[in-house]
């Protein structure tokens, strides 16, 4: 099968992750908000979003990691390069 256009990359990967957990980025906003508002320390919302930056690379870099580490058989019949035939009405016997 043919892969999709798009460069399945590491950096895109990370990005969209970024993109699709942004709602983790919440408790640094509070902070930053708080720093202006009430004068709380600012380095406990930079320490929050590098803490959310550093997870979600964790994330990207394990995920890439596992998907690296497959067989490349995209079917999951346990068989390099040979198509299995799942249903009965389709095998076919060489002895008839």
């Amino acid at each position: 099968m043919k892969r999709p256009g798009i460069d399945g990359g590491f950096i895109l990967c990370f990005f969209l992750n970024l993109i699709f957990g942004a709602f983790w980025a919440l408790p640094a906003v509070a902070l930053f908000v708080a720093h202006f508002v009430a004068g709380t320390p600012i380095w406990l919302g930079w320490a929050a979003l590098g803490m959310w930056i550093v997870v979600e690379f964790a994330i990207t870099a394990f995920l890439s990691w596992a998907v690296s580490n497959g067989d490349g058989n995209s079917a999951g019949t346990g068989t390099k390069g040979k198509a299995t035939i799942r249903y009965s009405s389709q095998q076919h016997y060489d002895d008839e």
